[in-house]
């Protein structure tokens, strides 16, 4: 695998005239792990999907290392129902403390609204020694 980066400058996409991204940015560097999370249809899956050339961004700018080779793993385990994604798939948790930190997040999202969410995604972000803003936590390796 070839070390480096991602960037995202000011992305947008819009579905059917609903701005599902607006104004993301951020960068990830090499030896760093990014984690997305938030509500159903806050635009997650899509975020990924850009990073990963699966889709184009409507607006901003994407810089993604020539020969980086970036994993996405598909939603294919909706039919398991009331699952974790942990269970789903185990291989991509490696330590059940991290585990356990993203049950926690969900069920505090999943109780909070609004700026609410956002404090709850700051929190996880600043006690993983993030750098970024809600909704996404990234640790060094």
């Amino acid at each position: 695998m070839i070390s480096g980066t991602f960037k995202l400058n000011a992305v947008g996409k819009r579905f059917a005239g609903r701005a599902v991204l607006d104004g993301v940015s951020l960068a990830v560097n090499a030896g760093e792990t990014l984690g997305v999370v938030g509500p159903n249809g806050s635009g997650k899956t899509t975020l990924l999907r850009i990073v990963a050339g699966e889709l184009e961004a409507d607006a901003g700018r994407v810089e993604v290392t020539p020969g980086l080779q970036i994993g996405l793993v598909p939603q294919g385990y909706a039919h398991l129902t009331g699952a974790l994604v942990r269970d789903a798939f185990p291989a991509l948790f490696a330590g059940a403390a991290v585990a356990d930190e993203l049950v926690a997040l969900g069920e505090r999202l999943a109780r909070a609204t609004g700026r609410e969410a956002v404090a709850a995604g700051s929190r996880v972000c600043a006690g993983a020694g993030a750098a970024g803003g809600a909704g996404a936590a990234r640790r060094r390796q």
